[in-house]
């Protein structure tokens, strides 16, 4: 079981507003990721911790994470594709990355 943390409102995980390379996105334990969120805020005070919450990855992956809607650029149509929020830019058809690798 693995946990991870998110941004109440948006459902982006916690490395979106941390200090760049300071947290990671899934934790093995609740307790680790309470530590993590801890140590976030006190690196950087502009974060709240009632912003946050955790939850095990697979209930975030079933329920609780938004989608957002993407356009393609490679396609010259524009295709729109519905993705989750914490999905990286590079991973998708909607990015030339993705085509070019």
């Amino acid at each position: 079981m693995s946990y991870v943390i998110y941004h109440i409102e948006s459902t982006r995980f916690l490395q979106a507003y941390a200090k760049k390379g300071k947290t990671r996105t899934l934790y093995g334990t609740e307790r680790a990721a309470k530590s993590a969120l801890t140590r976030a805020i006190k690196e950087n005070p502009e974060l709240l911790k009632s912003d946050f919450s955790i939850a095990d990855n697979v209930d975030f992956n079933n329920g609780i994470e938004k989608f957002e809607i993407r356009k393609g650029i490679i396609h010259s149509e524009g295709k729109e594709f519905n993705v989750r929020v914490n999905t990286p830019w590079q991973s998708g058809p909607w990015s030339e990355t993705y085509h070019c690798s």
